[in-house]
């Protein structure tokens, strides 16, 4: 029976892909308004993209390093693309735009469905080497602990940029009020399409340093895009490093669960869920929120 220590280390190490999509969901919404509900759609279209260029039998075979990479970048600049295309040019209501990610999600599943029908891929390779780490008698793939500390980075480092450089300056303005910042020579469109970019290229990231660990099909990340907005919104959409936290949290939350067995293991999800919307009752926002009008997004 593993103990506490190793069951924390190892729902930890789940709740990085979670961290990832919710890194992207807060950094969206913080710097364009946008709730982004195709997330998931998005990261798992990359991550199909990953397959044919590191497959073997079915793709081009391309070394999965260079598959990641390729994959990474080419999130970046469909993130980029979706917002200079279409969501800078729709009226500012969050609600138009919120249906429009379920259109996106919607429409890219569909462009999707006949492409990957009848694809039943192979065991995917790890990019990094297929070896255990040893963590408090736990054993985890090296590949899996790269993902927590991919999402961690991005978070520290994001919120650094956001601090610390004038790139961050002119996002927390384009963020704020963006009349004035255009009036103060940012170039709004630019910054938040650059935000986009980011956000997608590490769900791209993410979907394809988790997949060789799971199943590859269009509703791979579903549920972890569930438990990415939940963890967004215990961040109050706002704070990066607190959303990637609150994510690890209910990686670590489920594993929990999972190890005490029946009646609790097989509702896992839904206890955590429950928690999550208690959390959200007695109104954590506030802080986060307060917060925020202080410092800026970060």
């Amino acid at each position: 029976m593993r103990s506490f220590v190793q069951v924390s280390i190892l729902g930890v190490v789940a709740g990085g892909v979670y961290a990832l999509l919710a890194f992207g969901i807060v950094l969206i919404h913080r710097v364009s308004g946008v709730l982004n509900f195709a997330h998931a759609t998005l990261a798992m279209t990359c991550t199909w993209c990953f397959f044919y260029l590191s497959d073997q039998d079915s793709g081009l075979g391309i070394p999965t390093p260079a598959g990641l990479l390729g994959t990474v970048a080419l999130g970046f600049v469909f993130g980029y693309v979706l917002n200079r295309v279409l969501f800078v040019r729709m009226a500012n209501e969050a609600v138009t735009k919120v249906l429009a990610t379920l259109w996106v999600a919607g429409l890219l599943a569909q462009a999707l469905f006949p492409v990957v029908q009848g694809v039943v891929p192979a065991q995917l390779a790890t990019t990094l080497p297929p070896v255990n780490v040893k963590i408090a008698g736990a054993g985890v793939a090296l590949q899996q602990l790269a993902v927590v500390v991919l999402a961690v980075a991005v978070a520290l480092v994001a919120h650094l940029v956001l601090k610390k450089t004038m790139a961050g300056v002119a996002t927390r303005a384009s963020a704020q009020n963006a009349p004035v910042a255009e009036l103060m020579g940012v170039d709004t469109l630019k910054v938040t399409s650059i935000a986009w970019g980011v956000a997608v290229a590490s769900a791209a990231a993410a979907g394809a340093l988790v997949v060789p660990f799971t199943y590859l099909d269009l509703g791979s990340l579903a549920d972890s895009l569930l438990r990415a907005i939940a963890a967004s919104l215990l961040a109050g959409l706002v704070d990066l490093r607190l959303a990637v936290g609150a994510a690890l949290f209910i990686g670590w939350a489920e594993a929990q669960l999972l190890a005490l067995g029946p009646p609790f293991s097989g509702a896992a999800s839904l206890i955590v869920s429950v928690i999550v919307l208690a959390v959200l009752l007695v109104g954590p926002d506030r802080f986060v929120l307060s917060r925020y009008e202080k410092l800026g997004p970060a």
